[in-house]
């Protein structure tokens, strides 16, 4: 079950500078999404076949597809959060999660 935000007893923003600060995110990881996926079609629709040899150019397409795929679930869980004004997961949980995946695909 979802879990409301919890700031340790405070919020520590506004609701209407959370939904901007939400609102912003999402924008974010839309662009990184669009970005992502145009990189990893670019190379697919290349006409030279001959990257398939090249394993530089296999991993920049799957750290591509890597990146599109965690990107778009997480601009689900923007609007989920947007809309139902709660984290997808318990807010600690949400954190570490956000954290350690944008670390790992940065």
């Amino acid at each position: 079950m979802p879990s409301p935000p919890h700031n340790g007893g405070g919020d520590a923003h506004p609701p209407q500078r959370r939904r901007y600060l939400n609102l912003l995110i999402l924008l974010l990881r839309l662009v990184t999404f669009g970005f992502s996926l145009a990189a990893a079609i670019s190379i697919v629709t290349n006409s030279s076949p001959s990257w398939l040899r090249f394993q530089s150019f296999r991993f920049v397409f799957a750290a591509n597809v890597i990146v599109a795929a965690y990107s778009l679930f997480e601009m689900c869980a923007s609007v989920y959060e947007i809309l139902k004004g709660a984290t997808l997961f318990p807010e600690p949980m949400q954190l570490c999660f956000d954290f350690t995946h944008d670390q790992a695909c940065s």
